[in-house]
């Protein structure tokens, strides 16, 4: 439990003065995000601005429709007005999978069965709630290399172009089985380092390509989530009993 104590500044008008009352400053993680450092020590909390208002209040909505789901932030905070759109929320402890591949390479089969059934526990929560993501990738998912948990962030309701759905691309309702096959997209390059697909156009008359000294299982359960037929795809629930998981 994080011992500081510090006050929020309700009508803020910058992301420097947000708290009062305390020996505080941001220590910039990325461009949008900041560590709370209070009497120089780092806070369990973080800051995301936004430029957009509406990203700030997508994320602040869902997180606080979430707020009892683990394996997602916790929103201490929210604001958004003309001059300023930012959230409180709990920083996940690892790195994202991205960063980890970069530093580590790419993942061996035992490993990533077991990141694949921690987020698709949280998946299956999150859908639980009604809630789509839209936007899973290797960035938006934090990994903990020590308690293998992962925390799942972003839900601001972008979309980034490799990781998307074909109903997605073309414009179709969204449903929880296009987080599905986002998932797919991303285990896929936990295990190769790139996507299936270099385009949006290949997957629909390419065969996922499948690497040599893949199991069985493995290749088939990467099939069940980039079913192009969204009827056809899998569930979180379903891919959770899948043989490869088991």
């Amino acid at each position: 439990m994080d011992k500081h104590i510090f006050y929020i500044n309700r009508d803020a008008e910058d992301i420097n003065s947000i708290l009062f009352f305390c020996n505080w400053k941001l220590a910039e993680i990325f461009p949008n995000v900041h560590d709370i450092i209070i009497d120089g020590e780092k806070t369990e909390w973080i800051v995301k601005e936004y430029k957009l208002q509406k990203y700030c209040k997508e994320e602040a909505t869902i997180l606080e429709k979430l707020k009892n789901i683990k394996g997602v932030p916790k929103i201490l905070w929210a604001h958004f007005s003309d001059k300023l759109g930012y959230v409180i929320i709990s920083k996940a402890k690892g790195m994202d999978l991205f960063e980890y591949m970069k530093k580590n390479g790419t993942l061996n089969e035992d490993d990533v069965k077991i990141i694949s059934k921690k987020f698709l526990n949280v998946l299956r929560a999150i859908h639980s709630k009604n809630i789509i993501h839209k936007d899973i990738k290797p960035e938006n998912i934090i990994y903990d290399s020590e308690s293998k948990d992962i925390t799942l962030i972003d839900f601001e309701g972008k979309e980034s172009e490799l990781f998307k759905s074909p109903e997605q691309n073309d414009g179709k309702k969204l449903t929880k089985k296009t987080d599905i096959w986002s998932a797919g997209i991303t285990i896929y390059s936990l295990l190769r380092g790139k996507t299936p697909f270099k385009n949006l156009k290949d997957y629909s008359d390419k065969e996922i390509p499948m690497k040599k000294g893949w199991s069985e299982s493995l290749k088939n359960f990467l099939r069940c989530m980039l079913e192009k037929d969204i009827d056809l795809r899998y569930t979180a629930e379903e891919l959770l009993r899948h043989e490869w998981l088991i």
